[in-house]
């Protein structure tokens, strides 16, 4: 196969997918079922009108090329239109939205399926466009130009991903004219990090354990679950002292902790509102392009004898602040009061009942200990070898202070395990048996979750599951973050336990929406071995873009095994190519190994038997 011609051409390429597909499938399996494959009749019968050829589909998406940049911009209007009508009939059971891009580029040709930048891009557009909208790249614009009566709209350069693209709207009713700003600054700010990141030790602790850094990112913007969020924006230290960052630092962390404890409320992690201030969008923007009800911003000022903390909550939909307090902070004890009494007012302005009383975090209530652990996790999270020698020198600061303090051992107990994971260790074998003798000291005093992780990640990386997966069951009602929830789910599933796993795992799109994606993929094997294959599609197909090329590569083996299990042959055979590529050095081998250095490999072997009649090698 490397020896082959690889055939390109230029294409005009058609991307449709549903709204919120996962959402209506969760209402009414059936009748979405019903209503998509109505739907799916209607396009292909508009591909044959406009002389379009449907060359790849994925559940809810739908991928066709045209010869003509007027015939598939005619296409998707007249679709678009078809499908708004058809909304507006009472008996209609379930009523789909779909978004649809259009893009003219250069293609490579596979069999009847096509690959490349032309269609990437067309992907993008799609993701680019609004409900029951249509979005076209300039290429495509400069075609149609003057050719129909379609009415257009400019929204300038926008960059998703690595594709940077002119695109344009196509104004089907006078309510579709937006204004939206370039991409780069959007996918930046919806960073997949950890959840809370230092709301607990192992929050941040978890993040080096996968290879995540903080230029990750998702396009997962929207939060997926029904329940307001609140957004807290990283406090300003406007006092003339750097080392008074750790006061705005502990009062996001106090209120993170507080705050997601309540089940009416969601809390983005904290990286999110960072990088929402980094970008200066307006409240406005907040609200309309990404969804969160309520902002919380605060700073720090004063002098170091008189610091005084102001805080102002706005709501987004109402356009107004609804609440503001100003609290002094003369003694460096007072932090730990005003951390309750802020929490206690923003859960008594949005009517929210829970308990307050300490945050729950393990952080000390001595101000020089409790300084020292914020701003050593802050450093940690980071994983690189200048933030990770700060972060060890904070905590063996602290560790002078107070050498009994359980969460500062698991905290130097993680220091080791990032130092061997750095590859920053003179020696490696000795730091992990000594993190791990730390690990099983705190367990034999109080089983804290920290603890519990690094002993269950260090036991697994020995390949002694047994071990590790003693720890796991301790997890359960210990987890109360983004990062938590996927830490249990990714010991679950090692474990075997994938009803667990995937309970784990929707607690993280809950709590977390916008949480690193080095959890999809065990979320993807989880929902596949436990039978759920329809949801396991939708969830993969949807996920795909998001994850890099090793994933990517895995996915296409689990759609494979998936897709054949629902019978789906041709749908299988299409992602069985992807993830050979050109290579095709994919072996059930590889397969049966990746299983073994995560977990047993009983999967492994029923992923590679059901593979068996597309010609799996062996080795």
């Amino acid at each position: 196969m490397a020896d082959e011609k690889i055939k390109r051409k230029i294409a005009v390429i058609f991307a449709a997918d549903v709204v919120d597909y996962s959402k209506h499938m969760e209402t009414d399996e059936t009748g979405t079922v019903r209503s998509l494959r109505e739907c799916e009749q209607i396009l292909k019968n508009l591909f044959s009108e406009f002389n379009g050829r449907l060359f790849n589909t994925g559940g809810d998406s739908f991928f066709a090329e045209f010869s003509s940049a007027v015939s598939a911009v005619e296409c998707a209007a007249a679709f678009q239109s078809q499908i708004m009508i058809r909304n507006k009939s009472a008996d209609l059971r379930v009523k789909l939205q779909f978004r649809i891009g259009v893009n003219s580029g250069d293609v490579i040709e596979e069999q009847r399926n096509l690959l490349g930048d032309g269609v990437n891009i067309a992907s993008r557009l799609e993701s680019l466009a609004q409900p029951n909208g249509v979005t076209i790249s300039k290429t495509v614009y400069d075609f149609v130009e003057g050719k129909t009566n379609l009415e257009f709209h400019d929204l300038g350069v926008q960059k998703i991903k690595k594709n940077e693209f002119h695109a344009f709207d196509i104004l089907l009713k006078s309510t579709q004219k937006r204004q939206i700003r370039r991409k780069t600054k959007r996918s930046q700010i919806m960073l997949a990090v950890a959840g809370l990141v230092v709301i607990a030790l192992v929050s941040v602790a978890t993040l080096s354990i996968f290879g995540f850094n903080l230029d990750q990112v998702t396009n997962q913007i929207k939060p997926t679950q029904d329940k307001p969020s609140l957004v807290i924006m990283p406090f300003q230290n406007l006092t003339n002292d750097k080392e008074n960052e750790y006061i705005g630092l502990g009062l996001e962390v106090a209120l993170s902790s507080v705050l997601s404890k309540s089940e009416r409320l969601t809390i983005p992690s904290k990286e999110t509102g960072k990088l929402l201030q980094k970008n200066q969008l307006t409240d406005r923007e907040i609200f309309e392009e990404f969804g969160f009800r309520y902002v919380l911003r605060g700073n720090v000022q004063g002098t170091p004898k008189n610091l005084r903390i102001n805080v102002a909550m706005n709501d987004l939909e109402k356009r107004e602040t609804i609440w503001s307090e100003v609290f002094d902070f003369r003694e460096q004890g007072d932090i730990f009061e005003i951390q309750d009494l802020l929490a206690a007012s923003v859960l008594k302005e949005l009517e929210l009942k829970f308990t307050i009383g300490g945050t729950g975090t393990g952080y000390s209530q001595n101000p020089e200990v409790y300084k020292r652990q914020i701003l050593g996790w802050s450093a940690f999270q980071y994983a690189n070898s200048e933030n990770h020698i700060k972060a060890e020198q904070l905590f063996k600061e602290a560790l002078a202070i107070e050498p009994d303090n359980l969460h500062l051992l698991a905290a130097n107990g993680w220091v080791l395990f990032q130092k061997v994971k750095l590859k920053l260790s003179l020696n490696p074998k000795e730091d992990i048996k000594n993190a791990l003798a730390i690990a099983n000291a705190i367990l034999a005093k109080e089983e804290i979750f920290s603890a519990l992780a690094l002993a269950h990640f260090i036991e697994r990386g020995k390949k002694d599951f047994g071990n590790a997966c003693e720890l796991v069951p301790k997890m359960v009602g210990r987890a109360h973050n983004a990062a938590e929830f996927a830490t249990m789910g990714r010991a679950q599933w090692t474990c075997g336990n994938v009803d667990g796993a995937i309970a784990s795992f929707d607690k993280v799109r809950e709590v977390g929406p916008h949480f690193s994606s080095w959890y999809k993929l065990p979320f993807s094997f989880s929902l596949s071995e436990s039978g759920d294959f329809q949801r396991a599609v939708e969830y993969m197909t949807r996920e795909l873009p998001n994850l890099n090329k090793a994933r990517q590569e895995r996915l296409y083996m689990l759609l494979t095994y998936t897709y054949l299990k629902l019978n789906q042959i041709e749908a299988a055979k299409k992602m069985y190519q992807r993830w050979q590529g050109d290579k095709q050095d994919k072996t059930a081998e590889r397969v049966i190994w990746y299983f073994r250095n995560n977990r047993d490999d009983e999967f492994a072997y029923e992923i590679v038997k059901t593979l068996e009649p597309l010609n799996l090698p062996q080795k």
